[in-house]
């Protein structure tokens, strides 16, 4: 019983030290090894495999082949086409370059058509899925979100969050 008494009179003590403002230096300090540690936290997770994210366009990929729906494409025609942008502010006009690949692919004897505009020369060959109806098939591609980036702002939030709770003043 007496002993988390202690701990309490000790915690006590501590919230009360570090909410006193002559003691900013200290508050900046445990606002960057919390910062650190969280970092290190991540890193550590991301090497062990915790961090795994699966987009959902690879969810859908993987019941399209559960389903046994996966269909080869042939490239029919590339097109190198460009889109013309204006910045608002300066006025000035740029090309954004890009190629539209034609795609065809047959289902059950069927013909269907598949547009991928890439920014690289498109494939001569494609790996489609579709999940109900053959004319919604789509690919793979890539994930466009990476779990890697809440490794970088995750400490950020666990600074503002300290800094907010521990009212460090600015210098």
């Amino acid at each position: 019983m007496e002993d988390t008494q202690h701990l309490k009179e000790a915690f006590n003590q501590l919230i009360e030290l570090l909410t006193d403002n002559d003691y900013n230096g200290l508050k900046v300090m445990i606002v960057c090894i919390a910062g650190i540690f969280t970092f290190v936290l991540g890193m550590v997770l991301l090497v062990k495999g915790y961090f795994t994210y699966e987009t959902r366009n690879k969810k859908k990929c993987r019941k399209a082949q559960q389903l046994g729906h996966i269909v080869p494409a042939t490239l029919i025609s590339s097109e190198h086409r460009y889109t013309t942008q204006t910045n608002e502010n300066t006025g000035r006009e740029w090309k954004d370059w890009y190629y539209r690949g034609i795609y065809q692919y047959y289902v059950d004897g069927k013909e269907y058509i598949y547009y991928l505009d890439t920014e690289n020369k498109s494939p001569q060959s494609l790996t489609l899925y579709y999940i109900k109806k053959p004319k919604r098939a789509f690919h793979a591609g890539k994930a466009t979100w990476q779990p890697v980036i809440l490794i970088y702002i995750m400490p950020l939030f666990v600074m503002a969050a300290l800094i907010y709770l521990l009212g460090v003043k600015p210098f």
